[in-house]
């Protein structure tokens, strides 16, 4: 059954002024509350693939008794419900601790103390505030509390965002300029990002991600089945085809998290969901970090373009909706790339974007209700195209195996995705 927030609220003290006690460290708590004089409004949203999520706004700022966290007041909270499976598929088994790893990735991000194991003293680092803020635009939440008891965890409401892909399809007026300086503060942002991650000491590095190696280690395999099943009955695709396409994705999946010298920090599961921005174009939101670990550049970029594809194949989108889906990620991409410094990435980058891309481009249908029939074969076959084109290593990478499709499944518009972030993509048709 979905989490009900309300009775979940119902059995907090929420209150409007607490008295402090500071003998305590926290709050005092009245021995009674007229629960009806604090009224509030959930709304449920949507993308929950994880958790089940809601945004609670209070008719009147309240202060959260319960948590010695947030002194301060608010009217509104983004609340995360985590059931011990995923949300969106109750059969799937999938550790809670994942809102531990969210709320220490969101402290560490801003540069706070982290505690990595109850009697130890906590860590700190500035590497990736420092690099957060050099971007003004892009904001990550804060973390209010973690109800650990009920695995609900939550935070900093940023307001009445949308998903950046889901805004830019939906034809809504927005200035070039605003939109580029967006796409061209995320590219450089995350391209910082990783490096940064990357010079953090390494045996903090590792003390910093074994509880996302839990989270993970327990999806890897998910996807690698879902990636088996998407390519039933495909044509074209025969028993051993797909059983070699499926060996790629699962290899590329566990090769990121095994090899210390591709290692970062990241996302591990970014796409355009986790990425909120205003109608007026002026914020960023970076959202959902209870994957943050162990991860890789050139997978999470892989990822983020599928799902960019993915939404210029809804039937009804427009072609000045299609044009500013690639222009923004042809930015994002060639600000990555040089703020990267790289201008050609190796063959290993391309191979695990290829597959990364590929891969959530065959199973994708299954958060996009638009993708049946004939739009989610041609979704389908762009993702096959990019596993073929991989190989199986950087060694036999074959680019001109992408663009044997007609246009009708966006051969163009990766193209020039592609080329902004250094591939060469010369030949084909």
């Amino acid at each position: 059954m979905p989490f009900n927030f309300d009775a979940y609220l119902k059995s907090l003290d929420i209150l409007p002024s607490p008295t402090p006690n500071p003998e305590a460290g926290a709050y005092t708590r009245p021995v009674t509350t007229q629960l009806s004089a604090f009224p509030w409004q959930v709304k449920h949203l949507t993308g929950g693939f994880t958790n089940t999520t809601a945004r609670v706004t209070f008719t009147e700022p309240v202060i959260l008794s319960n948590s010695p966290l947030c002194p301060g007041k608010f009217a509104s909270a983004i609340l995360k419900h985590a059931p011990p499976t995923l949300a969106s598929d109750p059969n799937e088994s999938l550790s809670v601790s994942r809102q531990l790893v969210e709320g220490r990735a969101l402290a560490l991000i801003a540069g706070k103390e982290v505690v990595l194991e109850a009697g130890e003293a906590p860590v700190q680092t500035q590497v990736l505030k420092e690099v957060l803020d050099r971007y003004p635009l892009i904001h990550i939440p804060s973390v209010i509390w973690h109800d650990a008891d009920q695995n609900v965890l939550w935070i900093e409401d940023f307001g009445e965002l949308g998903s950046v892909a889901e805004v830019l399809a939906s034809d809504a007026a927005a200035r070039d300029s605003a939109i580029n300086e967006l796409a061209a503060q995320l590219g450089s942002f995350l391209a910082q990002f990783y490096q940064g991650s990357k010079t953090i000491p390494g045996e903090l590095f590792d003390r910093l991600t074994v509880e996302s190696d839990t989270v993970v280690g327990g999806i890897l395999q998910y996807l690698v089945n879902a990636t088996r099943i998407a390519l039933e009955e495909v044509p074209g695709v025969d028993e051993d085809e797909k059983s070699e396409l499926v060996g790629r994705v699962e290899n590329a999946l566990y090769d990121i998290r095994n090899i210390p010298e591709r290692r970062c920090l990241g996302m591990v599961d970014f796409w355009p969901g986790s990425v909120l921005v205003d109608a007026n174009w002026e914020t960023f939101g970076l959202i959902d970090w209870e994957y943050f670990g162990k991860s890789d550049e050139a997978s999470e970029l892989g990822m983020f373009l599928a799902h960019f594809h993915l939404t210029i194949l809804k039937p009804s989108i427009s072609k000045a909706s299609v044009s500013r889906l690639g222009n923004f990620v042809a930015t994002m991409f060639e600000h990555y790339n040089r703020s990267s410094g790289s201008q050609q990435p190796q063959a290993p980058f391309q191979w695990r974007l290829l597959l990364s891309y590929g891969r959530e481009m065959v199973y994708g249908f299954t958060i996009y209700e638009y993708l049946k029939d004939q739009v989610l074969l041609d979704a389908k076959m762009a993702g096959i195209r990019a596993l073929r084109a991989a190989g199986p290593d950087a060694d036999t990478l074959n680019l001109q195996e992408l663009w044997k499709g007609g246009d009708r499944d966006g051969v163009h518009w990766l193209r020039s995705a592609l080329q902004n972030l250094g591939f060469a993509t010369e030949g084909g048709t």
